[in-house]
């Protein structure tokens, strides 16, 4: 799996020159965001044994960019043999995590029942239900993923396009 997250303006879990071998060792839980928790979280109960996150893989130093550039070729066949990325869409940093409070009355569709007028037998004219129908919101994708504060980023057209399958954890729903 991979995980496709704004870093907001500060992130403190990177790959660094400076803490690349401690890193290789052993990673602090406590220095990682909320987000790569969850994801973390969702590869495992999906029974995914890797997770890439590209600030924990790329060396993220701009003293070092022979591994920007060797990694940043690479990236695209990360996100096309992922099995599924994890996508914090509709989060402008990974402090909230995935797993938020969303109104779920947001998500009802809306019943109501048609009606028309039919003649009876004897020439009245009549109600009667012609079907019960469901409405829902046609712009929630476009708010929920298109305009979501991950999709501002430059990176996100090859995170988005790629995956053959993708969740999206908006603000207000999964998508």
């Amino acid at each position: 799996m991979a995980l496709s997250h704004c870093w907001g303006k500060k992130l403190d879990a990177r790959l660094l020159r400076e803490n690349y071998n401690s890193y290789l060792n052993d990673i602090s839980v406590h220095i990682l965001p909320l987000v790569f928790r969850d994801a973390f979280q969702i590869a495992g109960r999906a029974g995914i044994n890797y997770l890439w996150i590209d600030s924990l893989w790329i060396v993220q130093d701009s003293s070092n960019q022979e591994d920007w550039k060797r990694e940043a070729q690479n990236m695209a066949s990360v996100y096309k043999h992922a099995f599924c990325t994890i996508a914090a869409t509709g989060f402008e940093n990974g402090d909230n995590g995935l797993f938020v409070s969303r109104n779920t009355e947001l998500l009802q569709p809306i019943g109501i029942n048609i009606e028309r007028d039919i003649e009876s037998p004897n020439g009245d004219m009549e109600d009667t239900l012609a079907g019960r129908c469901l409405l829902v919101d046609r712009r929630s994708w476009q708010n929920g993923v298109d305009f979501a504060p991950l999709n501002t980023r430059g990176w996100v057209v090859q995170e988005r396009l790629l995956p053959p399958r993708s969740l999206h954890f908006g603000s207000e729903q999964l998508f």
